[in-house]
């Protein structure tokens, strides 16, 4: 079994952990994690014992289609849009760390595709998506701003 983009043809990879592995004797499948989606993503699960692969369902990757770079500034409104499929259902955060074990700074539930948070901590820190599920690398949130208190004495 293998995942095509629009056809059988050749399957696709969605990242760099993404393989087939067969499980139970072949009656299920294991892909691994998908880290990219392609833009206009139409995804067929095929299957082959030979030359010639057959489509046997859809695919449906759910999920940001990109890492995108947000700017915001201290303590003000910041907006977050991601692009995706399936991307308005889910939560998104802002983590220190990485997605899988970072530290919530702030977050939400997403709402017709944007999400506007205030972060009180300048830094580069994760943006991160869920659909209830473990949480999926969405981008960069930049916070710009003082880091220190300075004291000026005239």
């Amino acid at each position: 079994a293998f995942v095509g983009d629009g056809g059988c043809d050749t399957p696709l990879s969605l990242g760099p952990n993404w393989q087939e592995t067969a499980l139970d004797d072949a009656l299920a499948f294991e892909f691994g994690v998908a880290t990219m989606v392609p833009a206009g993503f139409d995804g067929r699960l095929c299957w082959s014992a030979g030359e010639q692969a057959v489509e046997v369902g859809s695919f449906r990757l759910v999920g940001p289609a990109s890492q995108e770079e947000h700017i915001c500034d201290l303590n003000g409104p910041c907006t977050l849009e991601i692009q995706g499929d399936g991307v308005e259902l889910g939560e998104v955060v802002v983590m220190a760390g990485e997605c899988a074990d970072g530290t919530t700074l702030a977050g939400g539930i997403w709402s017709r595709g944007s999400l506007t948070v205030t972060v009180d901590i300048v830094g580069n820190w994760s943006l991160c998506w869920s659909d209830g599920g473990e949480y999926v690398d969405a981008g960069v949130a930049v916070v710009r701003g003082p880091t220190a208190f300075v004291e000026a004495v005239c």
